[in-house]
């Protein structure tokens, strides 16, 4: 017969819920929403790339910095996606060296 374990034979096993579990119970509230505010740019930013706002800018003309507006508009969210992502990165290696 085969040895089955039991949870008191692995301690080490936690129970899982079910769902999409973000945030462990230990992360603190501001954390948890400065998370937040970062996937809200993300998510603002993505719509500004897809309908409804891309056919506003879907255009060859006029022409910014020698690039189609449409061009453009998809290279300048692109920059802001990664600038957040930076900012969010800065921050948290800030946050583990000490700083405030």
């Amino acid at each position: 017969m085969k040895h089955q374990e039991t949870a008191e034979e692995t301690p080490h096993v936690q129970p899982v819920g079910i769902g999409l579990d973000l945030f462990s119970e230990e992360t603190p509230q501001k954390v948890r929403l400065r998370f937040l505010l970062f996937f809200a740019v993300y998510a603002t930013l993505l719509l500004l790339v897809v309908w409804p706002v891309f056919p506003q800018v879907n255009s060859v003309e006029p022409y910014i910095l020698g690039l189609p507006l449409n061009m453009a508009w998809n290279s300048a969210v692109l920059l802001l996606v990664m600038i957040t992502g930076f900012l969010m990165y800065w921050y948290d290696e800030m946050k583990v060296q000490g700083g405030n």
